[in-house]
């Protein structure tokens, strides 16, 4: 085997220094997925959009809807923040039910400036449908 670190350990020391820098964000369940550090927001509700918009104004990013699952009975939709936060890509997803959105979020500031935070956001990711 080799001598050569991991590519898991950037992204899992990333996650030691998040928590302790920024307790105050909402709780998530963290995966590491090769270099990339996933957190995922579970529940279905208004409150998601909240934990997407701390998570956003902490670390910039691109936030775009994803898929769409049920999930008994209900129909939910993935919301995703990409970003880049000390060299390690970063996304954060939520679910809320379909046809939820968050006018501040979506249409606000953040919707603005998406785009100029994360330079390897493709353009189309500019538009939130």
């Amino acid at each position: 085997m080799a001598n050569q670190p991991s590519s898991q350990l950037t992204p899992a020391t990333a996650l030691v220094q998040i928590l302790k820098e920024h307790p105050d964000l909402p709780e998530a369940l963290w995966t590491v997925n090769g270099a990339t550090l996933n957190g995922h927001v579970y529940g279905p509700n208004v409150g998601n959009f909240d934990a997407l918009r701390a998570y956003a104004e902490t670390f910039g990013g691109s936030i775009r809807p994803r898929h769409s699952y049920d999930l008994d009975g209900q129909t939910l939709r993935v919301h995703e923040l990409t970003a880049r936060w000390r060299d390690v890509r970063l996304v954060v997803a939520v679910s809320v039910p379909e046809g939820m959105r968050d006018p501040q979020m979506l249409d606000g500031l953040l919707a603005e400036q998406r785009h100029l935070m994360d330079p390897e956001a493709p353009e189309s990711w500019g538009v939130t449908a």
